[in-house]
């Protein structure tokens, strides 16, 4: 399986390398000031070095604990540390697109740069919200559809690292990036990285392996005060403005309510693959309800 993962993932390399040929031939030279071209390759470094830390975030524990435990119990950690496959790329091409539309405002235009990220944060919440509590109640049902009843005691890893999910309703280093402040980015995925290592031993011994998923969860919110810290500061306003903690606040009540009221109806449902696909159902129609008012609202102000 790993091999041919990693024939698509040549392949893939080869078509996006034969796209990025083919238009960077017709783009023409601008004249750019010196200045600004040094600037942007010092950014691209450090956003380089950001992911190469994210990457070690991700598997440095993997790989530790690949090496200390036995294979059987490495087996229910990482069935249970696993992240959610598509939402770096939500998270990506929301990012993206406010990066673009910051690039044509200034700092002291009439539309603050965290407005954008303010409103981007409405929007995920609609989708990473229902999704939180939807895999939150729904975990060990999922486990035993998914993996079979062999690695339930993967489920409570599962939990703790669920915790960091509702964070990724909002990109903490977006306006960082806009900023051309890499530095600031990479000091906070370093601490990130380093906490979250040095939580790994004695969150184990108090609570097992579900204790070193919880300490890579601390360690992440300490790094996302951090990165708002930082934000607010070089905006000129305060953290608390930044989020949209009122709305975020509604939907954690409403969407928390709702699914642990779905989950209560389905419970007593036999056949838990059912129950599971009712469950997602029910998750998608929160959703898109939650994003078209959003949406909606947005429209009418």
């Amino acid at each position: 399986l790993l091999y041919y993962l990693l024939a698509g993932m040549v392949v893939r390399a080869v078509v996006l390398g034969a796209l990025v040929y083919l238009i960077y031939q017709k783009v023409e030279p601008m004249a750019v000031p010196e200045s600004q071209v040094s600037k942007a390759k010092n950014l691209w470094l450090h956003l380089g070095f950001y992911d190469l830390i994210q990457n070690l975030f991700r598997f440095g524990d993997k790989f530790i604990l690949s090496v200390l435990l036995t294979s059987g119990l490495y087996a229910v950690y990482y069935n249970g540390a696993q992240e959610i496959p598509f939402l770096p790329y939500l998270l990506g091409a929301v990012s993206s697109s406010v990066l673009v539309q910051l690039a044509g405002k200034s700092e002291g235009g009439d539309i603050a740069p965290y407005r954008l990220m303010y409103a981007s944060g409405k929007l995920l919440s609609c989708i990473v919200f229902p999704l939180f509590f939807f895999l939150f109640f729904y975990s060990e049902e999922i486990f035993v559809v998914v993996f079979t009843e062999k690695y339930l005691p993967s489920a409570p890893i599962f939990l703790m690292t669920l915790l960091v999910l509702p964070l990724r309703a909002y990109n903490y280093t977006t306006l960082l990036q806009h900023m051309h402040k890499g530095g600031l980015i990479n000091k906070g995925a370093i601490m990130d990285l380093v906490l979250a290592l040095a939580l790994m031993y004695p969150m184990y011994q108090l609570m097992g392996l579900p204790g070193i998923a919880l300490g890579f969860v601390v360690s992440t919110y300490l790094q996302v005060a951090y990165y708002l810290h930082h934000t607010a500061r070089l905006s000129g306003t305060r953290w608390t403005s930044l989020l949209p903690l009122k709305n975020w606040g509604l939907k954690l009540l409403v969407f928390g309510l709702g699914m642990y009221l779905l989950r209560s109806l389905t419970r007593g449902m036999e056949n838990m693959t059912m129950a599971v696909v009712a469950g997602g159902v029910g998750t998608a129609v929160a959703g898109l309800t939650a994003l078209y008012l959003e949406v909606r609202g947005r429209r009418q102000v």
